[in-house]
């Protein structure tokens, strides 16, 4: 079914994002909008009175970042709590049309839909920026675990694959390409203006394909979260290794212990479920002949 979750009267809403504790965060041409209640109601947040909200996204560890235009000069904002609050980061990121950002690790790019308005880039969590200018209208951008980048344009795609320290162009139909999203398995899919949905095998030239292969470990915060009784809990390897997941409650005591064996480097998913395990918060390790990391999960019955 399909329900009109329409915040006010009239309003655009350009970008939306999906917190693992299912607080939906929307960002609009009024404000930032916030929901706790699968969108039955909605918050302004706190971010400006007079800011034009583009683009959102959510790092690693839940911090929010919005780019947009105007407030109080202030064009970046970054939240750490769930969106309750937010702090200006940079005023320098252009001053008008700034419509995308994506955040990975301590890298920050950000797009500006002005023909000639270019790219700003930070590579230090946004202590300080870089301007490239871009002779197209930079509608989105898409950042993989890998360091490669993807920039949504008008017309085509740019590509990156050292976190935008050079760019290259895609050869695509002259087409706008308003959106990019990528499946778990790395696969990337393009949505134009007007002329539907493409899916893009990821090569430059005829004997240049671009590297897929993760450069870091990570291992992500599992989904949902809190969940019952199922969640998805999501690791990258940049190698060949054996790997394991195990499973612990807050006594230390192991619940379950997946021995994977030897894998490929790449993006890979587990699905959790045990059905004998009570409400309460639990940890699980990702381990590798290099490499050991740990997060907390909530179950809810």
């Amino acid at each position: 079914s399909i329900t009109n979750l329409t915040i006010d009267t009239l309003f655009a809403a350009y970008t939306i994002a999906v917190l693992p504790d299912e607080t939906i965060l929307v960002a609009t041409e009024l404000n930032l909008r916030r929901s706790t209640d699968f969108g039955d109601s909605w918050t302004i947040l706190p971010v400006s009175t007079s800011y034009d909200s583009r683009g959102l996204s959510i790092n690693i560890n839940q911090d929010i970042w919005t780019v947009g235009l105007g407030g109080q000069n202030y064009i970046l904002y970054k939240s750490t709590d769930s969106g309750l609050t937010f702090n200006p980061i940079y005023s320098g990121v252009g001053q008008t049309n700034n419509n995308s950002i994506a955040v990975f690790e301590n890298y920050i790019l950000v797009t500006n839909i002005l023909s000639g308005g270019g790219i700003y880039r930070s590579t230090d969590n946004g202590l300080n920026w870089e301007h490239t200018v871009i002779n197209n209208s930079n509608q989105c951008v898409h950042i993989q675990d890998n360091g490669n980048v993807f920039i949504g344009s008008s017309p085509g795609i740019l590509f990156s694959s050292d976190f935008g320290e050079n760019w290259t162009n895609i050869p695509f139909p002259s087409r706008t390409v308003r959106e990019i999203e990528e499946d778990m398995h790395g696969k990337l899919f393009f949505g134009t203006f007007n002329e539907g949905l493409f899916k893009v095998d990821l090569i430059t030239g005829v004997d240049d394909e671009i590297d897929q292969t993760p450069r870091k470990y990570i291992l992500y915060q599992n989904y949902p979260n809190p969940f019952n009784p199922t969640t998805r809990i999501k690791y990258v390897l940049p190698e060949e290794t054996n790997v394991s997941l195990t499973f612990f409650n807050l006594l230390g005591e192991r619940i379950l212990i997946e021995n994977f064996g030897n894998q490929s480097p790449g993006i890979y998913e587990y699905n959790f479920n045990i059905e004998n395990l009570t409400s309460g918060v639990y940890i699980y390790k990702l381990e590798t002949d290099e490499f050991i990391s740990f997060k907390k999960m909530i179950l809810l019955r």
